[in-house]
């Protein structure tokens, strides 16, 4: 837009992308935007008529001002429009949080609007749209009505995350499903390889629960190794693919204690639904024929 400044009558040029939203009087208390600097389109000192312009704390920042209230009153030219800084508000994302916050500008041209704004209740919707469909036809009978939910114009940002989340969880489902197959597998052959040993310690009076505990151990190593492999693994990909978006959690010992705690809740039980069944037979029947 040939942005310029005017810092004590020298000129200067703006060399970045400065974005623009056309707003009136109520549309920061609409958003929830919060002025850290000025009043906004009301500042008293400037008259009604004059042009007003907004910036963000970004903007405020690359424009090289030293505070929010420096900004203040600073003369800008921005595209055919002239006027004064009137107020500077906390920056908020406006684009895909993929992207950092960008500087941005607000002014109060009231040429070519095509939107409004309105916050309504969730009560109702359907016949709040359709009274505001019969007042936009009174008043702008050529223009069509079409209404959109701010929040689902956001979520179209996140379409892509959305899929690969539900992928994610259904592979993540097989995985674990064949996983515990296997191990039950594994299991029941190697029961039925120590089934005289077992019926050995019981007759000697060992408990079902020691006996649980003697196979559990067999492969709480396995399942410790299994799992000191597959975390880096997980880290490395998961760490690249938070590094896509400016603004993301961090994978902390938290979650990743909690993982492995899921991992190894799940294995002890696929576990124990075979060696239980082993535990709690008749030992009889596996020395009898010995």
């Amino acid at each position: 837009m040939n942005t310029k400044l005017f810092n004590e009558g020298e000129e200067q040029v703006v060399n970045f992308r400065l974005p623009f939203i056309r707003i009136d009087n109520e549309f920061l208390d609409v958003y929830g935007i919060e002025l850290v600097a000025g009043t906004g389109l009301t500042q008293p000192s400037l008259p009604d008529s004059t042009q007003k312009f907004i910036f963000n704390e970004k903007a405020v920042e690359m424009l090289g001002w030293n505070s929010p209230e420096e900004a203040l009153g600073q003369k800008v030219e921005y595209g055919w429009m002239s006027g004064f800084v009137a107020g500077v508000v906390k920056d908020f994302n406006f684009e895909s949080v993929h992207s950092v916050i960008q500087p941005m500008i607000l002014v109060n041209d009231a040429r070519n609007k095509r939107q409004m704004s309105v916050k309504i209740s969730s009560n109702n919707i359907p016949e709040t749209l359709e009274f505001m469909e019969e007042k936009w036809s009174a008043y702008n009978p050529d223009r069509d009505f079409n209404s959109v939910f701010v929040d689902e114009l956001f979520n179209q940002q996140y379409e892509g995350e959305q899929q690969l989340s539900e992928i994610s969880k259904i592979f993540s489902l097989i995985a674990i499903l064949i996983a515990c197959l296997g191990l039950l597998g594994l299991v029941s052959f190697s029961m039925e390889q120590r089934s005289k040993e077992i019926s050995v310690r019981k007759v000697l009076g060992a408990s079902v629960n020691s006996i649980l505990i003697m196979v559990n151990k067999g492969y709480a190593l396995i399942i410790l190794i299994a799992f000191a492999i597959a975390i880096p693994i997980a880290y490395y990909f998961l760490n690249n693919w938070l590094d896509t978006f400016a603004y993301h959690i961090s994978i902390g010992v938290g979650l990743i204690a909690f993982s492995g705690f899921i991992a190894m809740a799940i294995a002890v039980i696929t576990i124990c639904l075979q060696a239980i069944k082993t535990a709690l037979g008749n030992p009889v029947h596996s020395l009898r024929n010995e």
